[in-house]
């Protein structure tokens, strides 16, 4: 299969119609490609498109691609520092004046170790 060898970053975030190709494609970027980074939006092992079920969240779109490559990706979405520091950063607040609330503590976590956050609440979904 070929791949474009300019590839520099591979973002791995939810996809309705993942399969085979885009998973090899991303395999063969990070693989290959000397400095190719890993990039995952978050690591929810669900998501919910519909009221009547839970699906097949971002993290198992991840977890394919870790799989393959057996690398760990840079986290950049919930629960991940570096969300929380960009935002930090981009409008002077120090962290632990943030608060943090969360639908589900599965799918989100509000650790003060992992979020660093003042506050942290979790509403039942």
């Amino acid at each position: 299969m070929e791949h474009d060898p300019d590839v520099a970053a591979v973002i791995v975030g939810f996809d309705r119609n993942v399969n085979y190709y885009k998973i090899q494609y991303a395999t063969l970027c990070i693989r290959e490609n000397p400095g190719c980074k890993f990039i995952a939006t978050n690591m929810d092992a669900v998501t919910h498109l519909t009221d009547a079920q839970e699906w097949a969240g971002n993290g198992s779109m991840v977890g394919a691609i870790k799989g393959s490559t057996k690398r760990e990706p840079f986290v950049v979405g919930k629960p991940a520092p570096f969300m929380l520091d960009y935002i930090a950063n981009k409008f002077g607040i120090k962290r632990i004046r943030f608060a943090w609330s969360a639908i589900d503590w599965t799918r989100t976590s509000c650790s003060g170790s992992t979020a660093a956050c003042g506050r942290c609440s979790c509403c039942p979904g």
